[in-house]
């Protein structure tokens, strides 16, 4: 397929995709919006998989150490964020991610600005304590 002809192409499936306007039946002036049915590819589709698993190995690892660092600096906030990414799907990612909840962890690492929130970090460590961590347990206790 020709360049000019794969544009069309996907001008055509675009176009398809657009709403429609259709003159009023009765001839007033009030126009009718058509709506196009959704393509069965698109109402079946599966919702797309967690960002942990899209991840490799070392992807994981980096964002762990990176989240270490981060803690370690007194970036909490944003090592949460980066945490969150993977902590779903990894035990060390979910025991990282609650103890930057939790109240005894923060206080020893004299974080600033941080909130501490026993609820979450209750929730990131039975996470971690479900993917095997046995430290998540023994925090659980």
């Amino acid at each position: 397929m020709d360049a000019v002809a794969h544009a069309v192409g996907r001008t055509d499936s675009i176009a398809a995709s657009v709403p429609a306007v259709k003159p009023a039946p009765d001839g007033g002036e009030t126009p009718q919006l058509v709506l196009p049915k959704a393509s069965r590819a698109i109402a079946t589709r599966s919702p797309a998989p967690a960002a942990a698993s899209a991840l490799t190995r070392n992807e994981i690892s980096e964002m762990l150490k990176r989240g270490r660092d981060l803690i370690g600096t007194g970036d909490v906030a944003t090592a949460r964020l980066i945490l969150a990414h993977v902590a779903e799907g990894d035990a060390e990612a979910s025991l990282m991610l609650a103890s930057t909840y939790d109240v005894a962890v923060l206080s020893k690492l004299k974080a600033v600005g941080v909130a501490p929130d026993p609820a979450k970090a209750r929730a990131w460590y039975a996470r971690a304590a479900e993917l095997g961590s046995l430290e998540a347990r023994r925090r659980l206790e």
